[in-house]
């Protein structure tokens, strides 16, 4: 049986910023992407969307950002190495704050816990592992977030302090 692959399109307009994150403890991906503005992240969303056969209706999308749960672990290529795309975020330089950026992180944390690590939303006590269920969900969603923000500074995008 072909193994599922992630569609890698490279024809997205007004894209500022596309990374590929992996979790190295686990060989599991979180693919960015960071859209000039609103409407270039709304076509690049459809864009990829069809190209992944999602069928989802954008035609009134109004976000400032999105993340899309991979539920059949894709694998991608990086640097050699076979990764399972766990979920897609996009975003938008227009609304690029801290607090999108945490909120879609948590997001990520919650589908890397489902989806990937088996957790089914209990974080009290340590399931067995030795280390807390929250503290291990703590420790995936600052990770997420300190890449995610470590690259749009790297692209020197504007990443505002919303408070």
């Amino acid at each position: 049986m072909a193994k599922d692959k992630v569609k890698r399109s490279t024809g997205y307009k007004n894209l500022k910023l596309r990374k590929t994150i992996w979790q190295n403890l686990y060989t599991n991906a979180l693919e960015i992407f960071v859209f000039k503005d609103r409407k270039s992240m709304v076509n690049g969303i459809c864009k990829w969307a069809k190209l992944n056969k999602y069928k989802l209706n954008f035609e009134d999308l109004e976000v400032m950002a999105l993340i899309f749960e991979n539920e059949s672990l894709p694998e991608v290529e990086i640097d050699g190495y076979e990764y399972r795309m766990f979920a897609t975020i996009f975003f938008n330089e227009e609304d690029l704050n801290i607090n999108i950026i945490a909120h879609e992180c948590v997001h990520a944390a919650f589908i890397l816990e489902r989806n990937v690590l088996r957790y089914i939303g209990n974080y009290v006590g340590n399931n067995g592992t030795g280390i807390s269920s929250e503290e291990r969900y703590a420790y995936n969603v600052d990770n997420f977030l300190a890449k995610v923000v470590q690259e749009c500074l790297a692209a020197k995008l504007k990443v505002k302090v919303k408070v």
